[in-house]
């Protein structure tokens, strides 16, 4: 990086950095005042020049509080910068400064990562962060939109965000829905909320013929420990001749396995038509859509 000059730029031909997205900057009043009572800035703005415009390296806070105290020149220092550098510079000046919220910050660190070919070491380096806090940055731009969102509006910190993303899909869909409404919970709170929602429903009361205690050493009639090992044939006829919708297989045969381990026999019927009420009922749909054939 070579020094051009050092002197003061029309503000009028500066520009945001166009490596790095858009900054949430909050309140410039103070910083303004400062510069004011100052007479101006004591540590120079860093641009380089290109396209007869001054692109903004570092002091994107100080170039705007300037322009609010209707400057018409700022104090740079013009830089024969790359556009790795500019990105490096911004990088570590928000990250700093908590300029950035995590998604603006997730999504430079991206640019260095897929654009620079740098590794999470080396990008940790740089930052002076740990390489945990590269990759738990990064991993932000995996999750749903949803989540994204909720982050990049500081309504949900990152740890909360990786909570709800380690989360089943339906149970996110839930958390989602009432973190919108306004609920802000604290990670313990969400895990264990979470836990509620996994928690298998106990099975019903037991009638005469069905669901008896057998006792953990005793089988069911039928013993398989994985959906794809169940004959097609069996499961129609005790279903009908409609198929379980396959969003909802997992957590059927799950409740189904939690049935046989607490020792509850009976045959395949009356253990897939609990298990499969259970799943349709927190899903919210009739449970009458499949049929039992000891009906």
């Amino acid at each position: 990086m070579k020094i051009i000059k050092i002197g003061n730029i029309p503000i009028d031909r500066v520009v945001p950095n166009p490596f790095v997205p858009r900054v949430i900057v909050a309140n410039l009043d103070e910083l303004a005042a400062s510069i004011s009572s100052h007479g101006g800035l004591i540590q120079p703005v860093s641009v380089r020049e290109k396209n007869g415009l001054y692109e903004l390296a570092a002091g994107h806070r100080r170039w705007l509080a300037c322009k609010q105290l209707g400057y018409r020149e700022i104090l740079a220092i013009v830089d024969d910068i790359s556009d790795e550098k500019m990105l490096e510079i911004a990088l570590v000046e928000n990250i700093q400064r908590n300029d950035f919220n995590p998604l603006e910050e997730a999504r430079c660190l991206a640019i260095l990562r897929d654009t620079y070919r740098r590794t999470q070491e080396q990008i940790a380096e740089k930052m002076g962060k740990t390489r945990d806090y590269i990759a738990q940055r990064l991993r932000l731009l995996t999750f749903r939109a949803e989540i994204q969102d909720l982050v990049s509006r500081d309504i949900i910190s990152v740890s909360v965000a990786e909570t709800i993303a380690s989360a089943p899909q339906n149970i996110q869909n839930q958390v989602i829905s009432r973190i919108y409404e306004g609920w802000q919970p604290t990670v313990r709170e969400l895990k264990e909320y979470i836990a509620s929602l996994e928690k298998p429903k106990e099975p019903r009361s037991t009638t005469k013929g069905q669901h008896r205690r057998t006792g953990p050493a005793e089988k069911p009639e039928f013993y398989w420990d994985t959906w794809d090992e169940l004959p097609t044939k069996p499961v129609k006829v005790i279903f009908g001749v409609r198929e379980i919708p396959g969003y909802i297989k997992p957590e059927v045969f799950q409740i189904y396995r939690w049935l046989r381990t607490k020792g509850y026999g009976g045959t395949l019927a009356d253990l897939f038509q609990e298990a499969t009420e259970t799943v349709l009922k927190y899903y919210g749909h009739s449970v009458g859509i499949f049929k039992n054939p000891s009906e």
